[in-house]
């Protein structure tokens, strides 16, 4: 039986990941503030606004390790990368980045280095410490969203894929020596027309009095 060679089968696993949910398109690649910015607990207040992207803002908060002490170290934009991204990144250490949408997002995926230390994940305010990534109580703590965890890899240089699908305005991630890259989010289209009005079985034709042109119906707008 012909085997697929590793990175083959890499490739194909992550392509299959971003498949399976519809993709954000609207990114953040942490291109600004400059790299080199650094906020820490000498320029930052816990719970503080950091930066703000377009319809998002980046709030710097407590990290939380596993034995349940806090810290505030530090978040600030490098050229450090990990294995399938580009610079610059967003590193986060022994602190939680904050993602504050303006208008809820029903999809967000981001990449992230895989660590190998413990992370901070949260939505909507809800915040739990976990293993890594792949620490399958990432899912049962939020049941009523669907988060797909996708590693590029098994070494702290590569990356883990993370989407969620769910409406939420608030997304936390923190971790020690994290790297974020590729923040993407997609905007809830609201204001629907559901054609529940006018009712069921009008018909608008030459027969009723309708011309060519004619304005059959005003929605609100």
């Amino acid at each position: 039986m012909n085997r697929i060679p590793r990175n083959i089968f890499l490739f194909l696993l992550t392509l299959v990941s971003w498949t399976l949910v519809a993709q954000p398109s609207n990114c953040i690649t942490f291109d600004e503030p400059e790299v080199g910015t650094v906020f820490n607990a000498n320029n930052t207040e816990p719970n503080s606004v950091i930066y703000q992207y377009e319809g998002v803002n980046l709030i710097m908060d407590n990290f939380t390790d596993v034995n349940g002490q806090t810290w505030f170290d530090q978040i600030f934009v490098t050229e450090e990368i990990i294995n399938g991204t580009s610079a610059p990144l967003l590193f986060v250490n022994y602190a939680n980045a904050t993602f504050e949408f303006t208008s809820p997002s029903p999809v967000v995926c981001f990449t992230a280095s895989i660590s190998g230390h413990e992370i901070n994940f949260g939505i909507n305010g809800q915040v739990g410490v976990f293993e890594n990534w792949l620490a399958p109580a990432i899912q049962n703590t939020f049941p009523d969203y669907d988060i797909q965890i996708t590693p590029t890899g098994n070494n702290p240089a590569d990356a883990v894929i993370v989407c969620i699908s769910g409406i939420f305005d608030l997304l936390t991630i923190g971790g020690i020596e994290l790297l974020v890259d590729n923040l993407c989010t997609e905007q809830v289209i609201e204001n629907c027309i559901t054609f529940s009005e006018p009712e069921i079985g009008t018909t608008f034709s030459s027969e009723t009095g309708v011309a060519a042109g004619d304005i059959i119906y005003q929605y609100p707008t």
